[in-house]
């Protein structure tokens, strides 16, 4: 009989991936507030660079990749 197990240890969870829960919630009230999208829509942006990229100042580390990045996710999340 095999077992296994997984533990998980959390040492903020407010932060998951770089990603402070701060960070998350900044960036959807922009995106919602400012007109960008729907709560849906930047629920989804939001999901996708999360997974793209470990953290808001890993994103914002290269502004040139900001707006294209920002088509393609919009685009997948509209599909």
């Amino acid at each position: 009989m095999l077992c296994v197990s997984y533990v998980f240890i959390l040492t903020n969870p407010d932060k998951v991936s770089g990603w402070s829960a701060k960070d998350r919630e900044d960036w959807l009230n922009s995106c919602i507030g400012s007109g960008i999208g729907t709560e849906e829509l930047c629920n989804c942006i939001i999901d996708k660079l999360e997974m793209r990229f470990n953290s808001l100042e890993d994103m914002y580390s290269n502004p040139q990749t900001i707006a294209p990045m920002m088509q393609v996710v919009s685009s997948e999340c509209k599909e």
